[in-house]
């Protein structure tokens, strides 16, 4: 025999039958229980993450774990440089600008994660990330990047 759906079910409270007020009284007291429990739910901070296809396969990683996005080589590719790996996708870089504030879109080919930049070298123009990789910083980025770096390091402390 085939099982279509499984459900995982938990006891919340018994209702004891004896008068139909008291019935009404106890499915409202377990009731007010379990939407307490299901707001609950909500409240667990989980981390944020950024869903992609890559072939068909769907991966979910975390935003804290990006190092940053750039153009691939490939046209309409993009390659993800995070924690555990790199991959390389289809998808435009527009698209993931707004997905979290840490973004930065330092150059039309960049998009980098301001949580992982450990040095900016202002002369040659390259952003050195937390992974030993060296982004393109672009002349009109320049600044603006400075200042969110900024900003970032208030908000930290």
């Amino acid at each position: 025999m085939k099982l279509t759906f499984t459900y995982k079910l938990a006891a919340l409270d018994f209702i004891v039958k004896e008068t139909p007020e008291q019935i009404a009284s106890q499915v409202r007291e377990a009731l007010q229980a379990a939407f307490k429990k299901y707001k609950q739910l909500g409240e667990i901070e989980q981390p944020a993450l950024v869903q992609i296809a890559i072939g068909e396969r769907i991966k979910n990683i975390a935003m804290q774990d990006i190092f940053f996005i750039e153009s691939s080589s490939i046209p309409h590719k993009l390659a993800l440089h995070e924690r555990n790996g790199y991959y390389e996708f289809y998808g435009k870089l527009i698209d993931f600008e707004d997905v979290d504030p840490s973004f930065f879109r330092c150059h039309k080919s960049y998009l980098i994660n301001l949580r992982h930049v450990k040095e900016v070298n202002k002369k040659e123009r390259l952003a050195k990330m937390a992974n030993g990789a060296e982004c393109i910083i672009s002349f009109r980025q320049l600044r603006e990047l400075q200042r969110r770096l900024m900003d970032l390091q208030s908000i930290k402390q």
